[in-house]
């Protein structure tokens, strides 16, 4: 029985380490449920965290900074920058967690209004949305486009505007129309904003992913975790 079990731990572990290879090389894109799976199996390794941390530190930092502001519709701010990046390198999964866990801190950091639990699940469901679209994939325009898309009609538009409804009372049909063309001004803006940034960072984060020493080591971590090492279950 603990053969067995150590035999499907042993196949698990191969099936994402040549994902893995897969991906860093180019060669293949994840599924969507395959995309929630291994996203689920970035939590298991210490780079994730670690880099996780440091997104969390870098938004906050950036939530302080004032946002540029364009007439009415226009606004562009830079503390939504780490979590995009965190969604496109580990996934819908640890990226909605991420997300969620990030607005009740930047909440406590810097309270701005009353707080209410519908942003959180705002926020976590726009990082997977992102993570599905990103997470292996190639970063395109028509790719970033459609996943902006998808946010801004989902999360922007509907969810906010009807948890400021539940929480203020004001009319939701009335609140549509200014925040649809907020929203319609922003897409192309957040797009070309967005993957000019994720191109560079896809570049950076897949040169020291493919280094030698750290893909050895996520490796050896992972084997380890799963109760054998890389010479196989009956090694």
């Amino acid at each position: 029985m603990e053969k067995e079990t150590k035999m499907k731990e042993w196949k698990a572990f191969r099936r994402e380490a040549r994902a893995e290879d897969a991906a860093a090389k180019g060669e293949k894109s994840v599924g969507f449920f395959e995309s929630f799976r291994l996203s689920a199996g970035e939590l298991r390794h210490l780079i994730t965290i670690v880099v996780c941390g440091m997104m969390g530190a870098l938004s906050i930092v950036l939530g302080t900074l004032t946002s540029i502001s364009i007439g009415p519709y226009i606004k562009v701010g830079f503390s939504g920058i780490p979590n995009r990046i965190v969604d496109m390198l580990y996934g819908p999964v640890t990226g909605g967690i991420f997300s969620a866990v990030m607005d009740i801190v930047k909440f406590m950091v810097k309270p701005d209004g009353d707080f209410f639990p519908g942003y959180s699940l705002t926020a976590a469901l726009a990082s997977v949305i992102y993570g599905v679209a990103f997470y292996r994939h190639k970063i395109t325009l028509p790719r970033m486009f459609v996943a902006q898309a998808l946010v801004k009609i989902i999360c922007n538009v509907f969810l906010n505007t009807l948890w400021l409804n539940l929480l203020y009372g004001k009319a939701f049909f009335a609140l549509l129309p200014s925040r649809l063309i907020r929203n319609a001004i922003m897409l192309p803006v957040d797009t070309i904003l967005y993957y000019i940034v994720l191109k560079a960072v896809g570049k950076a984060a897949k040169a020291v992913l493919e280094h030698p020493d750290v893909h050895t080591a996520r490796k050896l971590e992972a084997g380890a975790k799963a109760g054998s090492g890389e010479k196989g279950p009956d090694a």
